[in-house]
């Protein structure tokens, strides 16, 4: 199967970063002021899911409303990549996401609410943060969501959630942990997809990611598991995208 693999360049512009320092960054936010960011990330979306286009704006809304009641120290997700994380949960309609460095959890949180959105129910995150506190707190924001299955955050490095996790068990696998780690992470996680899962991994345009990032890439194309391979400027930290062959050996 023929491996796209690419970077898109020139970032659409519009959106918004989260300022640092309040309780939570994203009452800062006006909603209005996104919707040019967030139709360009519909367009980026479909490209990568080799989709139509649709727009989940409407229900992303009622899943920010809730985030904004989270307690949110410090962040680098912008309202953009929060929409494309769970435009890619809903669309792709994951049952199960593991989530690798939750930190206080505003990435959890639209991971989660767009399975149980696109998958039902049903849907279920795991996720592993090694700082204690900020996995503490990610439980207490998580639980705000009231997901019919909450979210289960473990603390401890994120190769503990992924080896602990039998083959072909999650539909969505998020990275965000040291740049160091990902490419040790993603030989973990390729077991762990289900044909046609996601692996995604936050932040390959930024600069002192990027040698990672090629490592990561090398490795993903050698192993001949993915069929597609995108890095997506959902913002100027971007996300990685690979999907797991439907053939899978």
């Amino acid at each position: 199967m023929t491996t796209i693999s690419q970077t898109i360049e020139n970032p659409p512009q519009g959106y918004a970063v989260a300022p640092s320092g309040a309780r939570n960054p994203f009452h800062e936010i006006a909603w209005e002021a996104e919707q040019d960011a967030f139709a360009s990330a519909d367009d980026l979306l479909a490209l990568a899911l080799g989709l139509e286009p649709v727009s989940l704006r409407t229900a992303f809304q009622r899943r920010f409303a809730q985030m904004q009641h989270f307690h949110i120290p410090v962040t680098t997700f912008t309202p953009m990549m929060l929409y494309g994380l769970y435009v890619l949960a809903a669309r792709n309609r994951a049952a199960a996401v593991a989530v690798c460095g939750v930190d206080s959890g505003p990435a959890a949180a639209a991971l989660a609410s767009g399975a149980v959105d696109g998958a039902g129910d049903a849907a279920m995150l795991r996720g592993s943060e090694r700082n204690e506190n900020l996995a503490a707190l990610a439980r207490k924001n998580l639980a705000l969501l009231e997901l019919p299955r909450p979210p289960v955050v473990m603390t401890g490095a994120a190769i503990g959630l992924l080896a602990d996790s039998p083959p072909r068990s999650a539909d969505i696998v998020f990275l965000d942990s040291w740049p160091e780690d990902h490419p040790t992470l993603l030989l973990a996680a390729m077991d762990m997809l289900t044909p046609g899962g996601l692996l995604l991994i936050h932040d390959p345009l930024l600069k002192r990611c990027q040698p990672d990032m090629e490592r990561v890439t090398s490795l993903a194309e050698a192993s001949d598991r993915f069929d597609v391979m995108l890095t997506l400027p959902l913002d100027e930290m971007g996300l990685w995208f690979a999907r797991r062959t439907e053939d899978m050996p």
